[in-house]
């Protein structure tokens, strides 16, 4: 009997837990994704702002030139 009791605090625990750790870790990751994110000036489309070169086009920041 004490092993069904003990079964069923870890499966109520395990809800609770799933859902409030579930909901901080999207808000974590839709917030990065908005602060290092800038369009790029060859193609438009989002790539990281450390990133030297557009993976998508082959832009280069620094020259601005294409990488071919």
């Amino acid at each position: 009997m004490p092993i069904l009791v003990c079964l069923a605090m870890a499966g109520i625990l395990y809800f609770l837990l799933d859902g409030v750790i579930g909901d901080k870790d999207n808000t974590k990751t839709n917030t990065s994704d908005i602060a290092v994110s800038e369009p790029c000036a060859g193609c438009g489309k989002k790539v990281n702002n450390t990133w030297r070169y557009c993976p998508f086009c082959g832009y280069v920041k620094e020259t601005g030139e294409k990488n071919e």
